[in-house]
């Protein structure tokens, strides 16, 4: 039971003593991957801005299309995709985008 628990706190402390590091040369990956997350959160603001004003004046001129709706909806879809991509990519490759 001991020897288990050793082993086991062993590989453990090893584990964390381990820091994941990017590899020679891949500062332009990670530039590049930092611009794309950077330019994808500024296209959900601005589309979330945008679909809201859409909203508006589609509740203010009483319009029934209901593409302001779907438009928000899309936003949100994009944003959940791009917080979910970002945690894929750190969670695979232990670069740090942000």
């Amino acid at each position: 039971m001991t020897t288990s628990f050793t082993a086991s706190r062993v590989l453990t402390e090893t584990y964390l003593a381990l820091e994941p590091a990017a590899p020679p040369g891949s500062e332009k990956i990670t530039m590049v991957v930092g611009w794309a997350m950077f330019i994808g959160c500024v296209g959900v603001i601005l589309g979330i801005i945008g679909s809201g004003v859409w909203l508006a004046i589609e509740k203010i001129t009483s319009g029934s299309t209901r593409s302001a709706t779907m438009m928000l909806v899309g936003c949100v879809a994009g944003a959940i995709i791009l917080v979910s991509a970002t945690a894929i990519f750190s969670a695979i490759t232990g670069w740090s985008v942000v």
